[in-house]
C-alpha cells in the first residue's frame, strides 16, 4: 500500500487513515515544470549538495527501522530532516581507453534496505564518458 502526502507553506504533512503494517518512507521534491509545484524557496534533494539526513518519529530512525504501524494507535509527528553539504563523487568509465558513453552508474548504502532506498542514486556516463553525483549523505556506499 503507497500513500502519499505534500508539505503545506509551514513544512508541514499529514497522512491520514494509515492502514497497520510496516512503511517505507521517502521524500521528493516536486520540479518546478509540475503543476502542483508551489515552493517559494527551491530545495531539490539531490542537487545543489542537498540530502536528507533524518527521518524520525520520537527517537525511532525510521531510515534504518522503517515506520511500523499498530491498529488503534493515534500517530505522532514524523521529523524530516534536509541538510546541505553532501558528499560529491565525479569519476568516469572508460574501455580500452575509451570512453563508454551511457554506461549505467549507480551507488547505494552499504547494506541497503528497503528504508534506506532514498539514499541509493543512478547515473549514465555523457559523451565523455563521465558522471557526477552531487548531495550524497553521509555513510558508506558500494557502487
Amino acid at each position: 500500500m503507497s500513500q502519499s502526502s505534500e508539505t503545506d507553506a509551514k513544512g508541514e504533512f499529514k497522512v491520514k487513515s494509515v492502514a497497520p503494517g510496516s512503511y517505507a518512507l521517502q521524500a521528493q521534491q516536486h520540479s518546478p515544470d509540475d503543476a502542483n509545484y508551489h515552493a517559494s524557496q527551491k530545495i531539490e534533494v539531490g542537487s545543489e549538495g542537498w540530502y536528507v539526513k533524518s527521518v524520525r518519529l520520537g527517537a525511532n530512525d525510521l531510515l534504518a527501522n522503517g515506520l511500523e504501524v499498530e491498529k488503534g494507535e493515534d500517530g505522532g509527528t514524523i521529523q524530516v530532516v534536509v541538510a546541505n553539504g553532501g558528499a560529491e563523487l565525479d569519476g568516469s568509465v572508460r574501455q580500452d581507453g575509451k570512453p563508454m558513453i551511457g554506461a549505467r552508474i549507480r551507488i547505494s548504502p552499504d547494506a541497503e534496505t528497503r528504508y534506506n532506498r532514498l539514499r541509493a542514486r543512478a547515473t549514465n556516463t555523457d559523451q565523455s564518458g563521465r558522471f557526477s553525483f552531487i548531495g550524497i549523505a553521509p555513510g558508506q556506499y558500494l557502487s
